[in-house]
């Protein structure tokens, strides 16, 4: 697996993550097979960040999803909302499937995200893609 080969400075568990932080400030995001993420997980998560890693803010994010993945419809929006994009330089999302990613890359045109966000079907070249933002 992608994150076993990594080399993180810090790892943290939270009930349906795991989040990587890498050297080159890049957060690996993985979220759980058969979570149900509710306003309360993002909530905690964000906290996490503007307590314990401040000084890294705003950071690049790779979201890797487990299968089976729900997101509550109040999470979605607070992930989305200008108190948690804030902290967020680029977005990349790893997914299963070309129809995920078509799905996915829809869906954040609607939310209108200040950050630039891309679907991928591939890790590494979610990683590449983030490595070029500035």
């Amino acid at each position: 697996m992608f994150i076993d080969s990594l080399q993180s400075l810090d790892t943290i568990e939270f009930k349906n993550t795991n989040f990587y932080f890498r050297e080159d400030n890049i957060v690996i995001i993985r979220i759980k097979d058969n979570s149900h993420i509710e306003l309360a997980d993002t909530i905690k998560e964000r906290q996490y960040l503007l307590r314990e890693k401040s000084h890294l803010l705003p950071i690049k994010v790779m979201i890797i999803s487990g299968s089976k993945v729900k997101i509550s419809k109040e999470a979605k929006d607070y992930a989305n909302s200008p108190e948690s994009t804030c902290m967020i330089k680029a977005e990349a999302l790893v997914v299963r499937t070309f129809a995920e990613k078509m799905a996915a890359n829809f869906i954040s045109k609607i939310y209108n995200v200040p950050m630039p966000i891309k679907a991928f079907t591939a890790e590494t070249d979610a990683l590449k893609w983030l490595m070029q933002r500035e």
